[in-house]
């Protein structure tokens, strides 16, 4: 009766094995016939829409040339609509030299004037954009007909010791513009001179101080603002030009001038975007100020920085949220110079940079002292290279703040660190450590204060899951050809888990096909026969959509194989069911969690709930037959069916170590990066 029932399961698995390659076969390979169908529609496609491509693609271009004639249209309308302003003002002011309106025609003469001179910069630009194109060519045709004649390519070059000179004869005969608003200047200094009661004499002032700044004469332009403020201090130019004096004088590097300057840039009503650039500065003003004679400086610029990020809080309160991209930069580099400061506090203390930025927000508390700290792990590992001291500021960070928003990104730093110093098994620690104790059912995620902050752990989530997974799985390897059973077995489990929580977590990732084939190769070399075949059988069904295969280009087995390897790994089910001498005790073959529930992925993967913990690491019940994998899996090797009965299709026995197209030693299965 034993022995009618295995050849009932055999003549099953020969229909499988023919169901599953068959399936596999015509989905993973291209029919000859098929590619010259295929090309054939695509060639009778491009002929067919041809013309109705280009068509539409010459809609287009007409379009876009109405649109610029429009533009150059209006641009013309504009010009002459201000040539014309010009000319009425000159005359008014030829025929009225003294008139109560002079100043007034003054100002709006001089504006017209610097609307002009700045469309014939655009368009002098434009002119020496054209002539350096074309000298570019020029330049590079001649350096071609060079090389040609040397016999060289431009890498063979740059390689030779004493290369010969390139001269290029082709010059650029023409200078770049420069701006030029005499005319506006002129108008401007007029009213200054003559009309000093002039209602509107800052607008002159500004005027005259932005065309000189423009014209790079930086310290005429100074002092014009500078007259200005003193004048008028009350005037609405006012931040700006104290803003744009205290730049000429950082320019110049007197920083302690220009601080003078910044610091009368009032936070007030209509300066939010003057007031923030101006304390930025004062931030760099310390900075620079600062060394190993003047370290107070050092904490003058954290000072600075601070003010900074407490001004966006109060401006993000005010505005629900919303500042420019250029603030955000702004606040991220006043976080990382603050770090910064303290490591070069650090280098004249005995006491640490972290200790250090504790001690000075333990007087001064702020919100985002944790941000600075963790900038702080950030300079000594992605700037400075100083692993130790990274890996222990980014430690004691967490230690102080377990709640921190961006915890997961610390410890993926803690990771980096201990990779670059090649403590693999800490590494892989830690990223268990992400892995366990901030993920998506963790208070540490509920609590994340926006989505972005969701989205961004989630990615990194993924990225550690098969990091995990794929470095237990390689010291598993490592572990079995060094014939350590237990230790290769202990990590096999560990792998197994992470696996299975990938394909739980991310099965519609492009990665699953690829890790749930190293899956069903774990159960394979855990022995569970019966769910290698269980998970073979789904890689080689249910990835259907090409993009799994594209999307991990080192990709070396097919769906085809992954049939073949459930074929495999069924006929040892068989084997061992047949010589297996059951009781009604004897429990069955154990397989780990490898049946799927009843709701599969529309993309892929599986819908598998990962066990809270690896299993315990006996996958066979004691007493059943295992036959071992032969040599080769290029070459089969020969057995003799255990009950004396012949198999349904030949007296050879398939291969019994799963194919994954690429093997070490005697056919080891071994993951794909």
């Amino acid at each position: 009766m034993a022995r009618s029932n295995s050849s009932r399961w055999l003549m099953l698995a020969g229909l499988l094995v023919c169901g599953l390659l068959l399936y596999s076969g015509c989905v993973g390979k291209k029919n000859p016939d098929t590619v010259r169908d295929i090309e054939q529609v695509k060639k009778e496609v491009e002929e067919k829409y041809k013309d109705k491509v280009d068509s539409i693609n010459k809609k287009i271009a007409d379009i876009q040339a109405e649109r610029e004639k429009k533009a150059t249209d209006i641009i013309n309308e504009q010009d002459k609509l201000r040539a014309d302003a010009i000319d009425g003002y000159e005359k008014f002011l030829t025929k009225y030299p003294e008139s109560s309106y002079t100043p007034d025609i003054l100002i709006r003469l001089g504006e017209a004037y610097y609307e002009h001179s700045e469309q014939v910069q655009i368009d002098n630009e434009m002119e020496y954009l054209k002539f350096s194109e074309e000298y570019s060519k020029k330049v590079q045709a001649e350096r071609e007909d060079f090389l040609t004649n040397l016999g060289v390519t431009e890498d063979e070059y740059n390689k030779m010791k004493s290369p010969p000179p390139f001269s290029p004869i082709a010059t650029l005969d023409i200078e770049e513009p420069k701006p030029s608003f005499e005319k506006t200047i002129k108008a401007y200094q007029e009213i200054v001179l003559l009309y000093k009661d002039f209602e509107y004499i800052d607008t002159a002032y500004y005027g005259l101080g932005i065309c000189l700044e423009s014209m790079n004469e930086r310290k005429e332009a100074a002092d014009t603002f500078n007259t200005l403020v003193t004048n008028i201090p009350n005037s609405k130019f006012s931040a700006e030009c104290y803003l744009r004096i205290g730049n000429y004088y950082f320019d110049v590097y007197d920083f302690e001038t220009a601080i003078k300057y910044y610091v009368k840039v009032e936070n007030k009503p209509g300066t939010e975007k003057l007031y923030d650039k101006a304390i930025y500065k004062i931030g760099w003003c310390h900075y620079n100020l600062a060394n190993d004679y003047n370290l107070p400086e050092y904490y003058s610029a954290v000072d600075s920085f601070c003010q900074l990020l407490d001004f966006y809080i109060t401006l993000k309160e005010k505005e629900q949220g919303n500042i420019s991209t250029q603030q955000v930069e702004l606040a991220d580099e006043a976080q990382r110079f603050s770090a910064i400061c303290f490591t070069e506090l650090a280098k004249n203390s005995s006491q640490t940079a972290v200790e250090l930025s504790k001690e000075y927000f333990s007087e001064k508390p702020k919100t985002y002292a944790a941000n600075i700290e963790h900038r702080l792990g950030d300079v000594y590992l992605y700037k400075q290279d100083k692993i130790k001291e990274a890996i222990d500021v980014y430690e004691t960070l967490l230690a102080d703040n377990p709640t921190y928003e961006k915890a997961a990104e610390v410890l993926t730093s803690v990771v980096e660190a201990y990779t670059r110093s090649e403590n693999l098994a800490d590494a892989d620690r830690t990223r268990q450590r992400i892995l366990d104790e901030y993920g998506p059912d963790s208070e540490w995620f509920k609590n994340l204060p926006d989505a972005t902050l969701k989205t961004n752990a989630l990615k990194q989530r993924e990225i550690n899951l098969h990091e995990v997974a794929e470095y237990n799985h390689q010291m598993a390897l490592n572990a079995k050809q060094e014939n350590n059973k237990e230790l290769a077995t202990e990590y096999f489990l560990k792998a197994l888990y992470r696996y299975r929580q990938y394909l739980h977590e991310f099965p519609g990732n492009d990665k699953a096909y690829k890790y749930n084939f190293n899956l069903a190769s774990v159960l394979y070399e855990l022995e569970d026969y019966k769910g290698a075949a269980v998970e073979f059988e789904r890689v080689s069904l249910e990835y259907t959509d090409p993009r799994y295969v594209t999307a991990a280009k080192d990709i070396t087995f097919t769906r085809s194989d992954a049939a073949y390897n459930a074929v495999v790994c069924y006929s040892k089910v068989f084997e061992n069911y047949k010589g297996a001498t059951y009781t009604e005790e004897k429990k069955p073959l154990r397989k780990l969690e490898t049946t799927p529930t009843s709701e599969t992925p529309e993309s892929g993967g599986t819908g598998y709930t990962p066990e809270e913990k690896p299993p315990e690491t006996k996958p066979i019940e004691p007493g059943t037959e295992q036959t071992p994998p032969p040599e080769s899996i290029t070459n089969p090797s020969e057995s003799e069916d255990s009950g004396g009965e012949q198999k349904p299709s030949d007296t050879t026995t398939p291969e019994t170590t799963p194919t994954n197209g690429s093997t070490t030693g005697e056919g080891e299965t071994t993951p794909q990066e």
